[in-house]
Protein backbone atom coordinates (compact mmCIF):
# COMPACT_ATOMS: atom_id res chain seq x y z
CA UNK A 1 0.00 0.00 0.00
CA UNK A 2 2.82 2.40 0.81
CA UNK A 3 4.55 1.75 -2.53
CA UNK A 4 1.27 2.13 -4.43
CA UNK A 5 0.52 5.39 -2.69
CA UNK A 6 4.07 6.67 -3.31
CA UNK A 7 3.71 5.88 -7.03
CA UNK A 8 0.46 7.86 -7.33
CA UNK A 9 1.78 10.74 -5.23
CA UNK A 10 5.02 10.98 -7.24
CA UNK A 11 3.04 11.04 -10.50
CA UNK A 12 0.86 13.86 -9.19
CA UNK A 13 3.79 15.88 -7.85
CA UNK A 14 5.77 15.36 -11.06
CA UNK A 15 2.87 16.72 -13.09
CA UNK A 16 2.67 19.73 -10.77
CA UNK A 17 6.40 20.39 -11.17
CA UNK A 18 6.16 20.14 -14.98
CA UNK A 19 3.22 22.54 -15.03
CA UNK A 20 5.11 25.01 -12.82
CA UNK A 21 8.17 24.83 -15.11
CA UNK A 22 6.09 25.46 -18.24
CA UNK A 23 4.24 28.29 -16.51
CA UNK A 24 7.56 29.90 -15.60
CA UNK A 25 8.76 29.43 -19.19
CA UNK A 26 5.79 30.91 -21.03
CA UNK A 27 4.46 33.23 -18.33
CA UNK A 28 1.16 33.31 -16.54
CA UNK A 29 -0.46 35.48 -19.24
CA UNK A 30 0.20 33.00 -22.02
CA UNK A 31 -0.01 29.80 -19.96
CA UNK A 32 -3.72 30.13 -19.23
CA UNK A 33 -4.69 26.68 -18.01
CA UNK A 34 -5.32 26.28 -14.22
CA UNK A 35 -2.57 24.95 -11.94
CA UNK A 36 -2.51 21.33 -10.89
CA UNK A 37 -3.95 21.93 -7.40
CA UNK A 38 -6.89 23.86 -8.87
CA UNK A 39 -7.50 21.33 -11.65
CA UNK A 40 -7.53 18.33 -9.27
CA UNK A 41 -8.14 19.48 -5.67
CA UNK A 42 -9.65 16.13 -4.71
CA UNK A 43 -6.49 14.21 -5.59
CA UNK A 44 -4.25 16.63 -3.69
CA UNK A 45 -6.54 16.44 -0.64
CA UNK A 46 -6.41 12.66 -0.79
CA UNK A 47 -2.63 12.80 -0.35
CA UNK A 48 -2.99 14.20 3.18
CA UNK A 49 -5.86 11.83 4.00
CA UNK A 50 -4.01 8.72 2.88
CA UNK A 51 -0.84 9.86 4.66
CA UNK A 52 -2.84 10.18 7.90
CA UNK A 53 -4.30 6.70 7.32
CA UNK A 54 -0.86 5.23 6.79
CA UNK A 55 0.56 7.02 9.85
CA UNK A 56 -2.21 5.73 12.13
CA UNK A 57 -1.86 2.25 10.64
CA UNK A 58 1.90 2.31 11.22
CA UNK A 59 1.37 3.34 14.86
CA UNK A 60 -1.14 0.53 15.37
CA UNK A 61 1.21 -1.94 13.70
CA UNK A 62 4.07 -0.89 15.98
CA UNK A 63 1.84 -1.33 19.03
CA UNK A 64 0.73 -4.80 17.98
CA UNK A 65 4.31 -5.72 17.06
CA UNK A 66 5.65 -4.58 20.44
CA UNK A 67 2.87 -6.45 22.25
CA UNK A 68 3.64 -9.65 20.41
CA UNK A 69 7.38 -9.20 20.97
CA UNK A 70 6.79 -8.92 24.73
CA UNK A 71 4.48 -11.95 24.77
CA UNK A 72 6.63 -14.12 22.51
CA UNK A 73 8.64 -15.88 25.32
CA UNK A 74 5.51 -16.75 27.30
CA UNK A 75 3.67 -17.82 24.15
CA UNK A 76 6.54 -20.14 23.27
CA UNK A 77 6.20 -21.72 26.75
CA UNK A 78 2.45 -22.14 26.31
CA UNK A 79 2.91 -23.59 22.81
CA UNK A 80 5.80 -25.84 23.94
CA UNK A 81 5.77 -29.22 25.68
CA UNK A 82 4.38 -29.85 29.16
CA UNK A 83 7.84 -30.24 30.67
CA UNK A 84 8.75 -26.64 29.82
CA UNK A 85 5.50 -25.37 31.33
CA UNK A 86 6.12 -27.37 34.55
CA UNK A 87 9.68 -26.01 34.80
CA UNK A 88 8.42 -22.42 34.41
CA UNK A 89 5.88 -22.68 37.28
CA UNK A 90 7.66 -22.88 40.72
CA UNK A 91 6.99 -26.00 42.89
CA UNK A 92 4.91 -27.55 40.16
CA UNK A 93 7.08 -30.68 40.01
CA UNK A 94 9.21 -30.50 43.18
CA UNK A 95 7.41 -30.19 46.55
CA UNK A 96 9.66 -28.37 49.01
CA UNK A 97 7.40 -27.70 52.03
CA UNK A 98 8.89 -25.61 54.88
CA UNK A 99 8.24 -26.68 58.55
CA UNK A 100 5.80 -23.88 59.31
CA UNK A 101 3.82 -24.59 56.22
CA UNK A 102 3.85 -28.29 57.03
CA UNK A 103 2.43 -27.65 60.54
CA UNK A 104 -0.36 -25.51 59.17
CA UNK A 105 -1.10 -28.12 56.54
CA UNK A 106 -1.22 -30.83 59.22
CA UNK A 107 -3.69 -28.78 61.31
CA UNK A 108 -5.87 -28.24 58.28
CA UNK A 109 -5.69 -31.92 57.41
CA UNK A 110 -6.78 -32.85 61.03
CA UNK A 111 -9.82 -30.59 60.77
CA UNK A 112 -10.76 -32.13 57.47
CA UNK A 113 -10.43 -35.61 58.98
CA UNK A 114 -12.74 -34.64 61.86
CA UNK A 115 -15.33 -33.46 59.36
CA UNK A 116 -14.96 -36.71 57.46
CA UNK A 117 -15.56 -38.75 60.69
CA UNK A 118 -18.60 -36.62 61.54
CA UNK A 119 -19.96 -37.23 58.08
CA UNK A 120 -19.45 -40.97 58.43
CA UNK A 121 -21.15 -41.06 61.84
CA UNK A 122 -24.10 -39.09 60.52
CA UNK A 123 -24.42 -41.47 57.60
CA UNK A 124 -24.59 -44.49 59.98
CA UNK A 125 -27.19 -42.73 62.15
CA UNK A 126 -29.35 -42.04 59.14
CA UNK A 127 -29.24 -45.69 58.12
CA UNK A 128 -30.20 -46.78 61.66
CA UNK A 129 -33.18 -44.40 61.73
CA UNK A 130 -34.35 -45.69 58.39
CA UNK A 131 -34.25 -49.28 59.67
CA UNK A 132 -36.15 -48.28 62.85
CA UNK A 133 -38.79 -46.47 60.81
CA UNK A 134 -39.31 -49.51 58.60
CA UNK A 135 -39.76 -51.76 61.73
CA UNK A 136 -42.06 -49.32 63.50
CA UNK A 137 -45.63 -50.44 62.63
CA UNK A 138 -48.13 -47.90 63.90
CA UNK A 139 -51.28 -49.56 62.60
CA UNK A 140 -52.14 -51.70 65.67
CA UNK A 141 -51.64 -48.79 68.04
CA UNK A 142 -53.65 -46.54 65.70
CA UNK A 143 -56.60 -49.01 65.65
CA UNK A 144 -56.52 -49.32 69.44
CA UNK A 145 -56.60 -45.51 69.75
CA UNK A 146 -59.55 -45.32 67.35
CA UNK A 147 -61.49 -47.96 69.38
CA UNK A 148 -60.80 -46.01 72.54
CA UNK A 149 -62.13 -42.80 71.03
CA UNK A 150 -65.30 -44.56 69.87
CA UNK A 151 -65.92 -45.95 73.34
CA UNK A 152 -65.33 -42.63 75.07
CA UNK A 153 -67.21 -40.47 72.53
CA UNK A 154 -69.77 -42.56 70.67
CA UNK A 155 -71.67 -39.50 69.45
CA UNK A 156 -68.58 -37.79 67.92
CA UNK A 157 -67.33 -38.46 64.41
CA UNK A 158 -63.64 -39.40 64.45
CA UNK A 159 -61.36 -37.14 62.31
CA UNK A 160 -57.59 -36.85 61.80
CA UNK A 161 -57.22 -34.11 64.40
CA UNK A 162 -58.23 -36.56 67.13
CA UNK A 163 -54.95 -38.51 66.51
CA UNK A 164 -52.47 -35.60 66.87
CA UNK A 165 -51.89 -36.21 70.55
CA UNK A 166 -51.38 -39.90 69.83
CA UNK A 167 -48.68 -39.25 67.24
CA UNK A 168 -46.86 -36.67 69.40
CA UNK A 169 -46.70 -39.08 72.32
CA UNK A 170 -45.58 -42.04 70.21
CA UNK A 171 -42.91 -40.11 68.21
CA UNK A 172 -41.60 -38.39 71.32
CA UNK A 173 -41.15 -41.65 73.19
CA UNK A 174 -39.35 -43.33 70.30
CA UNK A 175 -37.31 -40.53 68.55
CA UNK A 176 -36.53 -37.81 71.12
CA UNK A 177 -33.08 -39.32 71.77
CA UNK A 178 -32.30 -39.30 68.05
CA UNK A 179 -33.39 -35.69 67.74
CA UNK A 180 -31.06 -34.70 70.60
CA UNK A 181 -28.17 -36.58 68.97
CA UNK A 182 -28.75 -34.75 65.64
CA UNK A 183 -28.73 -31.37 67.42
CA UNK A 184 -25.42 -32.26 69.12
CA UNK A 185 -23.91 -33.27 65.80
CA UNK A 186 -25.03 -29.93 64.28
CA UNK A 187 -23.16 -28.02 66.98
CA UNK A 188 -20.11 -30.24 66.47
CA UNK A 189 -20.27 -29.61 62.70
CA UNK A 190 -20.40 -25.85 63.18
CA UNK A 191 -17.30 -26.04 65.43
CA UNK A 192 -15.43 -28.13 62.89
CA UNK A 193 -16.26 -25.65 60.08
CA UNK A 194 -14.88 -22.77 62.13
CA UNK A 195 -11.70 -24.76 62.82
CA UNK A 196 -11.30 -25.55 59.11
CA UNK A 197 -11.62 -21.86 58.18
CA UNK A 198 -8.95 -20.89 60.73
CA UNK A 199 -6.58 -23.65 59.65
CA UNK A 200 -7.07 -22.77 55.97
CA UNK A 201 -6.32 -19.07 56.61
CA UNK A 202 -3.12 -20.01 58.50
CA UNK A 203 -2.11 -22.36 55.72
CA UNK A 204 -2.65 -19.68 53.03
CA UNK A 205 -0.56 -17.15 54.97
CA UNK A 206 2.22 -19.66 55.50
CA UNK A 207 2.15 -20.58 51.83
CA UNK A 208 2.42 -16.98 50.66
CA UNK A 209 5.31 -16.31 52.99
CA UNK A 210 7.24 -19.39 51.84
CA UNK A 211 7.51 -18.77 48.06
CA UNK A 212 3.96 -19.34 47.03
CA UNK A 213 3.91 -15.83 45.51
CA UNK A 214 6.37 -16.86 42.81
CA UNK A 215 4.09 -19.63 41.69
CA UNK A 216 1.09 -17.34 41.61
CA UNK A 217 3.12 -14.74 39.72
CA UNK A 218 4.14 -17.32 37.12
CA UNK A 219 0.56 -18.44 36.68
CA UNK A 220 -0.58 -14.84 36.34
CA UNK A 221 2.06 -14.23 33.69
CA UNK A 222 0.88 -17.21 31.69
CA UNK A 223 -2.73 -16.10 32.02
CA UNK A 224 -1.80 -12.57 30.92
CA UNK A 225 0.08 -14.00 27.92
CA UNK A 226 -2.99 -15.95 26.88
CA UNK A 227 -5.25 -12.88 27.17
CA UNK A 228 -2.70 -10.78 25.25
CA UNK A 229 -2.50 -13.42 22.53
CA UNK A 230 -6.26 -13.29 21.99
CA UNK A 231 -6.09 -9.47 21.87
CA UNK A 232 -3.30 -9.61 19.25
CA UNK A 233 -5.35 -12.02 17.11
CA UNK A 234 -8.38 -9.70 17.27
CA UNK A 235 -6.24 -6.68 16.30
CA UNK A 236 -4.70 -8.60 13.43
CA UNK A 237 -8.15 -9.37 12.08
CA UNK A 238 -9.09 -5.70 12.34
CA UNK A 239 -5.84 -4.74 10.62
CA UNK A 240 -6.50 -7.16 7.78
CA UNK A 241 -9.91 -5.61 7.14
CA UNK A 242 -8.42 -2.10 7.35
CA UNK A 243 -5.61 -2.83 4.90
CA UNK A 244 -7.99 -4.45 2.42
CA UNK A 245 -10.12 -1.30 2.38
CA UNK A 246 -7.02 0.92 2.26
CA UNK A 247 -5.61 -1.07 -0.65
CA UNK A 248 -8.70 -0.34 -2.73
CA UNK A 249 -8.55 3.36 -1.84
CA UNK A 250 -4.84 3.67 -2.63
CA UNK A 251 -5.17 1.72 -5.90
CA UNK A 252 -7.98 3.96 -7.08
CA UNK A 253 -5.93 7.05 -6.10
CA UNK A 254 -2.93 5.85 -8.12
CA UNK A 255 -5.01 5.15 -11.23
CA UNK A 256 -6.73 8.55 -11.04
CA UNK A 257 -3.39 10.31 -10.48
CA UNK A 258 -1.80 8.60 -13.48
CA UNK A 259 -4.79 9.32 -15.70
CA UNK A 260 -4.75 12.95 -14.59
CA UNK A 261 -1.02 13.18 -15.32
CA UNK A 262 -1.42 11.71 -18.82
CA UNK A 263 -4.29 14.06 -19.63
CA UNK A 264 -2.43 17.11 -18.33
CA UNK A 265 0.70 16.22 -20.30
CA UNK A 266 -1.34 15.92 -23.49
CA UNK A 267 -2.94 19.32 -22.80
CA UNK A 268 0.47 20.82 -22.06
CA UNK A 269 1.91 19.45 -25.31
CA UNK A 270 -0.97 20.92 -27.35
CA UNK A 271 -0.74 24.27 -25.60
CA UNK A 272 3.04 24.38 -25.93
CA UNK A 273 2.82 23.67 -29.66
CA UNK A 274 0.25 26.46 -30.06
CA UNK A 275 2.39 28.91 -28.13
CA UNK A 276 5.52 27.95 -30.12
CA UNK A 277 3.90 29.04 -33.46
CA UNK A 278 4.44 32.66 -34.73
CA UNK A 279 1.63 35.21 -34.27
CA UNK A 280 -1.39 35.10 -36.59
CA UNK A 281 -0.76 38.62 -37.97
CA UNK A 282 2.71 37.71 -39.24
CA UNK A 283 1.28 34.57 -40.79
CA UNK A 284 -1.36 36.67 -42.63
CA UNK A 285 1.22 39.12 -44.02
CA UNK A 286 3.49 36.32 -45.13
CA UNK A 287 0.57 34.55 -46.82
CA UNK A 288 -0.42 37.74 -48.65
CA UNK A 289 3.15 38.32 -49.84
CA UNK A 290 3.42 34.74 -51.04
CA UNK A 291 0.08 35.00 -52.88
CA UNK A 292 1.20 38.17 -54.64
CA UNK A 293 4.44 36.57 -55.73
CA UNK A 294 2.57 33.52 -57.01
CA UNK A 295 0.13 35.71 -58.99
CA UNK A 296 2.98 37.65 -60.59
CA UNK A 297 4.76 34.43 -61.53
CA UNK A 298 1.54 33.02 -63.03
CA UNK A 299 0.99 36.20 -65.09
CA UNK A 300 4.54 36.09 -66.42
CA UNK A 301 4.16 32.44 -67.36
CA UNK A 302 0.85 33.13 -69.17
CA UNK A 303 2.41 35.97 -71.13
CA UNK A 304 5.34 33.77 -72.18
CA UNK A 305 3.07 30.84 -73.19
CA UNK A 306 0.65 32.86 -75.43
CA UNK A 307 0.46 31.43 -79.08
CA UNK A 308 1.80 33.38 -82.08
CA UNK A 309 -1.58 33.36 -83.91
CA UNK A 310 -3.17 35.32 -81.07
CA UNK A 311 -4.30 38.71 -82.34
CA UNK A 312 -1.91 41.47 -81.40
CA UNK A 313 -2.82 43.66 -78.56
CA UNK A 314 -4.17 47.10 -79.21
CA UNK A 315 -1.36 49.67 -79.45
CA UNK A 316 -1.20 52.12 -76.68
CA UNK A 317 -2.02 55.69 -77.63
CA UNK A 318 -0.11 58.51 -76.21
CA UNK A 319 -3.22 60.69 -76.18
CA UNK A 320 -6.45 59.46 -74.60
CA UNK A 321 -9.38 58.96 -76.91
CA UNK A 322 -12.40 61.06 -76.16
CA UNK A 323 -14.80 58.11 -76.58
CA UNK A 324 -14.26 54.38 -77.12
CA UNK A 325 -15.25 52.74 -80.36
CA UNK A 326 -16.71 49.28 -79.62
CA UNK A 327 -16.01 46.59 -82.16
CA UNK A 328 -17.08 43.01 -82.52
CA UNK A 329 -14.80 40.32 -83.79
CA UNK A 330 -16.28 37.72 -86.08
CA UNK A 331 -17.45 34.60 -84.29
CA UNK A 332 -16.03 31.98 -86.73
CA UNK A 333 -12.32 31.77 -87.44
CA UNK A 334 -11.13 32.99 -90.83
CA UNK A 335 -9.99 29.68 -92.34
CA UNK A 336 -13.10 27.56 -91.54
CA UNK A 337 -15.26 30.35 -92.87
CA UNK A 338 -13.42 30.32 -96.18
CA UNK A 339 -13.85 26.55 -96.40
CA UNK A 340 -17.59 26.86 -95.82
CA UNK A 341 -17.80 29.53 -98.50
CA UNK A 342 -16.05 27.26 -100.97
CA UNK A 343 -18.31 24.29 -100.25
CA UNK A 344 -21.61 26.23 -100.28
CA UNK A 345 -22.24 28.73 -103.06
CA UNK A 346 -23.16 32.14 -101.82
CA UNK A 347 -26.78 33.10 -102.12
CA UNK A 348 -25.97 36.78 -102.75
CA UNK A 349 -23.08 38.31 -104.55
CA UNK A 350 -23.05 41.42 -102.44
CA UNK A 351 -24.57 42.86 -99.35
CA UNK A 352 -28.13 44.00 -99.48
CA UNK A 353 -28.67 47.60 -98.65
CA UNK A 354 -30.16 48.14 -95.27
CA UNK A 355 -29.18 44.65 -93.99
CA UNK A 356 -26.43 44.13 -91.35
CA UNK A 357 -23.78 41.56 -92.03
CA UNK A 358 -21.80 40.06 -89.11
CA UNK A 359 -18.63 40.52 -91.16
CA UNK A 360 -19.26 44.25 -91.20
CA UNK A 361 -18.85 44.68 -87.50
CA UNK A 362 -20.31 47.55 -85.55
CA UNK A 363 -19.42 51.08 -86.65
CA UNK A 364 -20.41 54.36 -85.17
CA UNK A 365 -20.75 57.30 -87.48
CA UNK A 366 -20.64 57.36 -91.25
CA UNK A 367 -17.64 55.20 -91.81
CA UNK A 368 -17.79 52.92 -94.83
CA UNK A 369 -18.66 49.23 -94.42
CA UNK A 370 -15.66 46.99 -94.10
CA UNK A 371 -14.62 44.86 -97.02
CA UNK A 372 -12.40 41.84 -97.01
CA UNK A 373 -11.80 39.20 -94.39
CA UNK A 374 -11.65 39.47 -90.63
CA UNK A 375 -7.91 40.07 -90.48
CA UNK A 376 -8.24 43.23 -92.50
CA UNK A 377 -11.03 44.41 -90.27
CA UNK A 378 -8.90 43.85 -87.19
CA UNK A 379 -6.08 45.81 -88.81
CA UNK A 380 -8.46 48.65 -89.56
CA UNK A 381 -9.92 48.84 -86.05
CA UNK A 382 -7.22 51.07 -84.59
CA UNK A 383 -8.01 53.68 -87.29
CA UNK A 384 -10.95 55.21 -85.41
CA UNK A 385 -12.36 58.66 -85.82
CA UNK A 386 -13.44 61.11 -83.17
CA UNK A 387 -17.12 60.62 -82.41
CA UNK A 388 -19.34 63.63 -82.60
CA UNK A 389 -22.28 63.48 -80.20
CA UNK A 390 -24.44 65.67 -82.50
CA UNK A 391 -24.11 63.13 -85.31
CA UNK A 392 -26.01 60.46 -83.43
CA UNK A 393 -25.66 56.68 -83.99
CA UNK A 394 -25.98 54.97 -87.35
CA UNK A 395 -25.65 51.32 -88.32
CA UNK A 396 -24.63 50.13 -91.75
Amino acid sequence: DTATFASGRDALLAEEAEDAALRARFGTLRWTRPPSREAAPKLHNQIAEIESYLASAAASDDLVRDTYRNLAPLLRILAGPERGLADFVPASRRAAIPPKLEAEASALRTCLNDIARLESRRRRRIEALREAARGDDVHPALLAEAARLERERPDVTIVTAHFEAFFDTRLGSRYDSEIAAVAAEAEEQAGLLRAVERANADFVRARRGEGGGEREKALQQLEGAWVGYKDVVAKLEMGRTFYNDLSRIVGRFREEAREFGYRRRAEAADLESDLSLPPLSSLTLQNQAQQQQQQQQQQQQQQQQQPISHPPSRPQQSEPMPAPIPTRNPAPLPQPQQQQQQQQPPLQTGPVAGMWNPEMGIRFGGSPAPTGDGKKQQQQQPQARVWDPSAGLRFG
